[in-house]
């Protein structure tokens, strides 16, 4: 049996699901798949361990451009953290779902095309390892581990 909880906790998580769910696969998921991440998070204590975990995941939230960068660096640094965790339980859960199973599946292209999308896929990681280095360098004083 979980707790309940207020309203307001409920939007904020059905935001963070939306949000997280056109990072990972281009659109938001379905209300259903959303309640599922909230149970999940219950469920497996995927919250923040101290302030310089909750500063990322509130970051992600807020500016959503900043999702990429920061799941790059926090893979590096801090594979633990809130942030990495519930993307990757979103992940999961879509993964899982037949409404996004052609979003996991891979796609026929031809050898040039594949190298194409691997170098612009490495570049595009690089940068955002790079801009993520940087906001995490940027987080308050109390926000550093």
């Amino acid at each position: 049996m979980t707790a309940p909880t207020s309203s307001a906790t409920t939007t904020a998580g059905l935001r963070e699901a939306e949000v997280f769910s056109r990072y990972l696969v281009g659109r938001e998921a379905s209300p259903a798949l959303c309640e599922r991440y909230l149970r999940a998070i219950s469920v497996l204590n995927a919250n923040p361990c101290d302030a310089g975990d909750a500063w990322a995941l509130g970051m992600a939230i807020r500016w959503p451009w900043t999702i990429g960068p920061l799941d790059a660096a926090c893979a590096l640094r801090h594979p633990g953290w809130a942030l990495r965790r519930r993307l990757v339980l979103l992940s999961a859960i879509l993964e899982a779902s037949t409404a996004h199973t052609d979003d996991y599946m891979p796609q026929r292209r031809g050898v040039g095309s594949v190298i194409a999308v691997c170098v612009v896929e490495g570049v595009a990681a690089v940068v955002n390892l790079a801009m993520g280095m940087l906001l995490l360098a940027s987080a308050p004083r109390e926000a550093r581990a």
